[in-house]
């Protein structure tokens, strides 16, 4: 079965905003970092966006996309018009949705794609971010509430609202090559593994403890690993364990410390350093700067 047959149902997605916004000068904001994905739908003037050591030149008539734990920052230098999205998303397989495909995150727009951005804001009335600073909406407060909203909407409605961001999703996701099915239907192989991993993020996990699932010797499996995903598994798993601590921090109540101990690291200095190497900055400046008092 084709990988994007088979997964394509299992995206899960929470709308928190969406509306129609143009922005100017002021649109200027560095080292952005947020636990929800953006996308735009740019109709007039330009902006632009930088994140993974790339310049993304925003024009009319293209879509973007910015993943969810990304550091980014934006300019404009006259005004740009667009249609905006953020949601919150799920595993897919039990793997990463950026994990398992491969991204263009700079697309033209199809005609269509104006259409469904009016029926998602038709759908979905009183999601406009009224301030687009993020540090006013990027927060827990402003997420909770947003997602909560889906709660009290009709069955139609949130089918409909599933129904078109998940459209706007594969307007992103490269055509496969023979190579690329291969290499996805590969990770999909490994969702065992990742599947494990996400289920015991507060639990010590060790190379033989995964290897151990697909029957295979801790050399192999390690290589296997870092082969498909990219990655050592134990820097998979402490990635894993920082992005649920982020998401923790900006959508709960506890504490720095028992953050730590919901995703197995209990230890507070080793928490940090790990924390700060994949954010860049500390749990306790990631937490004030996502709470609005």
């Amino acid at each position: 079965m084709n990988p994007f047959q088979k997964t394509s149902i299992l995206i899960r997605q929470t709308l928190l905003f969406t509306s129609f916004d143009i922005v100017g000068k002021w649109w200027t904001f560095k080292e952005v970092i947020s636990p929800f994905t953006r996308l735009y739908l740019i109709t007039e003037g330009e902006g632009w966006v930088y994140y993974n050591n790339q310049e993304f030149h925003l024009t009319p008539g293209k879509l973007f996309l910015i993943p969810k734990f990304t550091f980014h920052s934006y300019k404009c230098n006259e005004s740009m018009g667009h249609f905006y999205l953020c949601f919150l998303d799920e595993i897919i397989e039990n793997v990463g949705m950026y994990d398992l495909y491969q991204f263009n995150y700079l697309v033209d727009a199809r005609p269509e794609d104006y259409n469904l951005f009016e029926r998602l804001n038709e759908l979905n009335p009183g999601r406009k971010i009224i301030n687009p600073d993020p540090a006013t909406y990027d927060n827990k407060n402003t997420v909770l509430s947003f997602s909560q909203r889906n709660i009290s909407q009709k069955i139609s409605e949130v089918i409909e609202t599933q129904g078109i961001m998940l459209q706007f999703i594969s307007r992103f996701i490269e055509d496969s090559s023979p190579k690329k099915i291969v290499q996805s239907q590969s990770k999909t192989k490994l969702s065992k593994v990742c599947h494990f991993i996400e289920q015991n993020l507060n639990k010590k996990m060790t190379i033989s403890d995964l290897s151990g699932l697909v029957c295979l010797s801790d050399d192999y499996f390690s290589k296997i690993f870092n082969d498909i995903m990219g990655v050592r598994p134990m820097e998979y798993i402490n990635r894993k364990r920082i992005e649920r601590a982020q998401m923790l921090l900006v959508t709960t109540n506890l504490s720095i410390c028992q953050v730590a101990e919901k995703v197995g690291i209990p230890n507070n200095s080793y928490f940090s350093t790990l924390f700060k190497k994949f954010t860049l900055t500390t749990p306790e400046a990631y937490q004030k700067m996502h709470y609005q008092i």
